[in-house]
């Protein structure tokens, strides 16, 4: 990859303070690449420094890491330059390890861009699944696509087990689409999932449902919704 020509030079997409350690992750072997899915935003220090010591082992055992919470410029309201970081990472990785949080909107949409990428998750805290429901499609997809000890059969039912199939076909269906048409409902966070796939496609975007939201004046996931629409949609 040429750095002076990547789009990751984009201004404002990475944290300027760290801006060495985002150079090694994209000179590195692309199997050498590691980048992290775990919560930024409201996280708990003890959950942050478990993390990191997790981020330590990997570079000691000779892999670059991308971890959002030191590479990623969070300054973005309306989320794109975030997004297209984490799109150009994912895709950059050999891998992706996750601790994975389904309250984290974040997280989630990161796992639908690592399945439509077709780049391996490592599933750090696998443990969690066993006390826990699956939550939502991310979840799902941690569970059937990510590597980890956990006994699937005893996690992921037969109704579960066709949403994965439908998962694939929509993988297969973007790939093939001119553009996208997507209606948003925030009381689906699924559609998060979604929207990751849709947005690591690449894909023109059309929101349906444009006229009923309006931008915040605070970073939020609608923010980027209403961003990529308008982006696309300029000149239509």
């Amino acid at each position: 990859m040429s750095l002076e020509s990547s789009l990751w030079l984009k201004e404002g997409s990475f944290n300027p303070a760290n801006i060495k350690e985002v150079e090694e992750f994209f000179k590195a072997q692309k199997e050498k690449r590691v980048y992290f899915l775990s919560s930024v935003t409201g996280i708990e220090e003890k959950e942050r420094q478990a993390i990191q010591t997790h981020v330590d082992k990997r570079k000691n055992d000779g892999f670059k890491v991308y971890d959002p919470y030191r590479h990623t410029a969070q300054d973005d309201v309306k989320m794109v330059r975030i997004f297209e970081a984490h799109r150009l990472a994912i895709g950059s990785a050999g891998t992706v390890d996750a601790v994975f949080n389904p309250t984290s909107k974040g997280s989630i949409a990161d796992t639908g861009m690592a399945f439509m990428k077709e780049t391996p998750i490592n599933l750090v805290n696998g443990s969690y699944f066993i006390n826990h429901p699956l939550g939502n499609v991310a979840g799902l997809v941690m569970v059937k696509y990510g590597t980890h000890n956990l006994n699937v059969p005893k996690i992921v039912d037969s109704v579960s087990e066709t949403t994965y199939k439908l998962l694939l076909e929509t993988r297969e269906q973007l790939r093939e689409a001119a553009h996208v048409e997507f209606t948003w409902d925030e009381r689906n966070p699924s559609l998060i999932f979604t929207f990751g796939m849709i947005f690591a496609s690449g894909k023109p975007f059309f929101l349906k449902n444009r006229g009923q939201y309006e931008y915040s004046h605070e970073k939020s996931f609608l923010n980027l919704l209403l961003s990529v629409h308008d982006q696309y949609n300029a000149h239509r």
